[in-house]
């Protein structure tokens, strides 16, 4: 497959997620530097083991709040250091999934969890990786509005509405806008999570495509939803890749990394309510957030559930029909069996 980068001179509805990954990885070319990491307490294995350095996408917290940061809460990863070859594990926060596209690319980490469409984006556009397995199901996007604001998607004409670039919440948003015939009436901002709450009630933007957290905290400040995308089965999910290289130099990983996440999900579904208040405290969000944003029947209970599979086949069709991914790909061959 040919490695190639797409530029897109002028930021609208069909090029976001293009163009933020295109910058994103381009930084990581010219050595940019990276977010500190987190590091779990040291462990007792080998010390000729590596270290593995993994991202996550986070708005708030140092700690992914989900079945791998439950495993190390537990110890329970430690008890399969010696199968995925490594001795410790480094946490590198980031705000969205092409900035960790792009330092997997640039190889200051060498694994992550980041939501389907930036990580199908990447690999359709040559930029390659090891899909190793789902980390979440069914993740959903509120469309949130500013008080007084739109009530009706097509209230939204003429308006600006903004969410996190090159994000399964942008496939939902650009998809929806399609569909109801507003994609030359609406302009598309690319604004993160964090600064979403700032930007709906200065009047910046009309609406939001607010990812799981911070939908629910929008709605439980006063911010009307008016579309989820769950009505229209555009809900995401969420999945681990690995640098190729880090897999060939560690032949075991994938197999005991899926080991090790399907028996912290069993675990937190025998803890329900102490996996709640971890992932709470992890991300910084309430309890009763966490709970409607990330409920554990959403954890994947196998390496490859389909519905995850029929996800990723919609994310690529999605992005060849918008033009933002030239080459397609097989699902299957990307899998790390």
């Amino acid at each position: 497959m040919t490695k190639r980068l797409n530029r897109y001179p002028r930021m609208n509805c069909t090029s976001l997620l293009a163009s933020t990954l295109a910058i994103s990885l381009a930084l990581a070319g010219c050595g940019t530097a990276q977010p500190a990491g987190n590091h779990s307490n040291a462990s007792e294995a080998s010390s000729t083991a590596s270290v593995l350095r993994f991202g996550y996408i986070a708005s708030k917290g140092n700690t992914p709040g989900d079945p791998i940061g439950w495993a190390v809460k537990t110890g329970l990863i430690k008890k399969y250091y010696a199968q995925l070859g490594i001795s410790d594990i480094q946490f590198t926060p980031f705000v969205n999934g092409p900035d960790l596209v792009a330092a997997l690319q640039g190889g200051s980490i060498d694994a992550g969890e980041l939501g389907d469409t930036p990580a199908v984006n990447a690999e359709a556009n040559g930029y390659q990786s090891d899909l190793i397995d789902f980390t979440n199901l069914n993740q959903e996007v509120w469309l949130v509005t500013k008080k007084n604001g739109p009530k009706t998607l097509q209230d939204l004409k003429g308006q600006t509405v903004a969410t996190s670039p090159g994000s399964y919440m942008s496939r939902y948003l650009l998809t929806l806008l399609k569909n109801e015939g507003l994609s030359q009436q609406v302009k598309v901002d690319p604004i993160y999570p964090a600064d979403a709450e700032s930007a709906l009630q200065s009047g910046r933007i009309a609406a939001y495509a607010a990812p799981t957290d911070t939908g629910p905290q929008l709605q439980q400040l006063g911010f009307p939803v008016i579309d989820k995308a769950s009505e229209h089965q555009l809900t995401g999910t969420s999945v681990t890749v690995a640098s190729p290289k880090f897999v060939t130099a560690h032949p075991n990983f994938a197999k005991a990394w899926v080991e090790m996440t399907e028996a912290s999900v069993s675990d937190i579904r025998q803890h329900a309510d102490e996996y709640y208040q971890f992932a709470s405290d992890a991300s910084g969000f309430p309890v009763d957030i966490v709970k409607a944003s990330s409920p554990i029947s959403n954890l994947p209970t196998t390496q490859f559930p389909t519905q995850g599979i029929q996800s990723l086949n919609a994310v690529e069709q999605f992005l060849l029909q918008q033009g933002l991914a030239k080459n397609q790909f097989s699902i299957q061959d990307w899998e790390v069996k």
